[in-house]
Parts: structure tokens; C-alpha cells; sequence
């Protein structure tokens, strides 16, 4: 196990490009952290650069109070699974975990203790004489990380290891690797561009853009609390809605909505009177107003008619026009829209946001700008 501490990391390549700048993160020993972000945002980069694959430009990078910047990668004591799970086709299951320790000439004994060990955590005992063809998605998914458990590896980095399994077998192997890093209590290091895999399976979420941190915090902090407008936008399924508008009087006024701000709201948008600001609305957050026990001064109608409506089992997601913009509303399939038809629903106004319009920053009470 162990913690890791980076320190104004920076990756710079001989172009010019900067895929990783001034990057700080503090990793505590047994912690699931996951780099989540756009393709292109400098998270496999960055995970790379831990595991001693890329050079660092500038900055530091310390591994149990150890700056490893000039460490080799095989001396570094990390484990690395790969998206295509890197395995050799013509060994089994058994010689493809056990083969870091064979190439380190260690004692076939030793090898055998630690393969069962490892085959047991990841539940591989009954196919150890396969060869990876012959294995399911999941299966050729557990080997590589049961190659990386013979290791006794301090840390584990996982490179988008899910990308290349089906839908359900993606859902089934999260699960497995939160049990496993349970199981293992060691430090995880997860890169996707899969929000869905951030928020189900960190501890706390690094989430990237341009190869800078934008937000860090846990799956609850990053959804009730976004940073920024890109945090926002990206966090969350269907994305945040966004209108720009502008405070005058304390009431919210956009071409697609106006109302007038609730008393808490009132304490730290009094600031932004007559500025430009942008309001953000979860589609959650729009609900079916017939559906509703009873109405507060909280609470903002709207009629409207649906453009589209998506039927996902138990939920719902409606879209429809509001002064030329699209906005989107999850509401229960039990409400039975149809497309067209004109409907009345409910803005729960204390879950909304309010952004700054310059600098994209979410409004904290006080008035403040978030800083990450």
C-alpha cells in the first residue's frame, strides 16, 4: 500500500503541446481515485507518468514520501492494467499471472502460493488452465488483474479497463473492482471518460479538461456542488440545462424563464444585482407537476410542449422548447407523456445553480467564486 503525493506536475512535449499542467493531488494510502475527463483531457497521461512511462517535465511526484521522479518503472512497485488487457495468447491463465515472478527467477513454489492467492481474490481458480482466448471479456479482464495482484504491487493504476466490454458486462466487473480494492485495501488509480464509472466507483473524483484539474472531491460533492460549468455539464446523466440570464431585483430573468430568487438565494446572489449570471438546472430537478403531493414558494410552473420523450423503464426523459433553447426534464415513467402534448411541470428552484457568466464558476453562498 502506499500514498502518493503529486506536485505541480506538468507534461510538456518537444512541440510545444502541453498535455498535463501544473497538476497537485494529494492520494492517501488505500484510496479509489478516479481521473475522469474528456478524450484529450491528459488523464492517461498523467497516469503514465506515475507509473514511470512518460517523463515528467516539471514538478514532482512522490510515492510513499519518496520522490520517484528518476525512478525506473520497474522499481517503482506499481502494477499497470491496460484497456486491452495486454495478456500473452499462448500461456494460460496460470502462466500469464505468474509471469513477472518466472522472469524474476523465483522459486516455482513461491510462484504457485502466489497465483492460487491471486486467482482466489478474483475468482479465477477454475480456468487457470485456459488460455485467454478461450476466456470471456471479464475473465481476460480479472487475469490482467490478478497478474497485477501476484505483484504485490503498492499502488494499481487501471487504464480504461472496461472500454472494451458489453454494457452488462461493464455494470458486473465495477462491481467486482470495488469488492477487489475492498478486498486488497490497496491504492487505486482509475482513468475513463465514463461518468457513470466515476461516480459509482470513487472514493473521490478528479475530473480534467485541457489537461487541468477542474474539480476534485467525492461522486456526491462533484454532483450537488460542481465547480464550474464544465463540471456541470459533464457530471451527470442527462447533462445539466443551462439558460444565461441576468439579476435584476432579485428575480432571475432569461428569454427562456424569469422568477424571483428564494430568500436563501437572496444572501449571496445580492452581489450579482444587474450582472449577467447563469442559471443550471438538473433535468432531476424538472418533475411532472400533477405528480407533486404539494406546491411551495420554492417551486417555479411551467407549461410546455414535448418535443421528444424517451422511455427508459422507470424514469423518463422529456425535451421540449423553451424560446429556442432545448431543455431537458427526467420525470417517472408513470407520468404516461406522449410527444406533443402540452403538459405542466415544476423547477425546483432551491436545487438550482448559478454561474458566474465571465469566469463559469459556480455562485457560493456568500457571494464567493468556487475554487475547485
Amino acid at each position: 500500500m502506499a500514498g502518493l503525493k503529486l506536485v505541480n506536475i506538468q507534461k510538456q512535449y518537444d512541440n510545444g503541446f502541453v498535455a498535463v499542467h501544473d497538476f497537485n493531488l494529494e492520494i492517501k494510502d488505500g484510496e479509489f481515485i478516479v481521473l475522469v475527463g474528456p478524450s484529450g483531457c491528459g488523464k492517461s497521461t498523467l497516469l503514465r507518468m506515475i507509473a514511470g512511462l512518460e517523463g515528467i517535465s516539471e514538478g514532482k511526484l512522490y510515492i510513499d514520501d519518496e520522490c520517484v521522479n528518476l525512478v525506473a518503472p520497474s522499481n517503482r512497485n506499481i502494477a499497470m492494467v491496460f484497456q486491452n488487457y495486454a495478456l500473452y495468447g499462448n500461456m494460460t491463465v496460470y502462466e500469464n499471472m505468474g509471469f513477472s515472478l518466472t522472469v524474476r527467477h523465483k522459486d516455482s513454489d513461491e510462484i504457485h502460493e502466489k497465483v492460487m492467492k491471486a486467482a482466489n481474490v478474483v475468482d479465477l481458480e477454475q480456468v487457470l488452465n485456459r488460455i485467454p482466448a478461450n476466456l470471456s471479456g471479464g475473465q481476460r479482464q480479472r487475469v490482467a488483474l490478478g497478474r497485477s495482484i501476484v505483484r504485490d504491487a503498492k499502488v494499481f493504476l487501471l487504464d480504461e479497463p472496461l472500454s472494451n466490454l458489453d454494457a452488462k458486462l461493464r455494470t458486473e466487473t465495477r462491481k467486482e473492482l470495488v469488492k477487489l480494492h475492498k478486498k486488497l485495501n490497496t491504492t487505486f488509480i482509475y482513468v475513463t471518460h465514463d461518468q457513470i464509472e466515476a461516480m459509482t466507483m470513487a472514493d473521490r473524483m478528479v475530473i480534467m479538461k485541457d489537461g487541468a484539474v477542474q474539480q476534485v472531491g467525492t461522486p456526491a460533492q462533484v454532483y450537488n456542488y460542481p465547480c464550474n460549468m464544465f463540471v456541470g455539464g459533464f457530471i451527470g446523466t442527462p447533462p445539466m440545462n443551462f439558460m444565461e440570464g441576468k439579476l435584476i431585483n432579485d428575480t432571475f430573468v432569461s428569454p427562456e424563464l424569469s422568477f424571483p430568487l428564494t430568500n436563501e438565494q437572496k444572501k449571496f446572489l445580492g452581489a450579482f444585482n444587474n450582472k449577467s449570471i447563469i442559471l443550471g438546472i438538473r433535468p432531476e430537478d424538472i418533475k411532472n407537476e400533477e405528480s407533486l403531493p404539494v406546491k411551495s414558494q420554492d417551486m417555479k410552473s411551467i407549461q410546455v410542449t414535448l418535443d421528444v420523450v424517451e422511455l427508459l423503464g422507470a424514469d423518463m426523459l422529456i425535451h421540449f422548447n423553451m424560446n429556442g433553447k432545448m431543455i431537458t426534464g427526467n420525470v417517472k415513467a408513470s407520468s404516461n407523456f406522449i410527444r406533443g402534448q402540452k403538459v405542466n411541470l415544476t423547477i425546483f428552484l432551491r436545487h438550482v445553480h448559478f454561474f458566474d457568466s465571465v469566469t463559469t464558476k459556480r455562485i457560493e453562498i456568500g457571494g464567493t467564486l468556487c475554487n475547485e
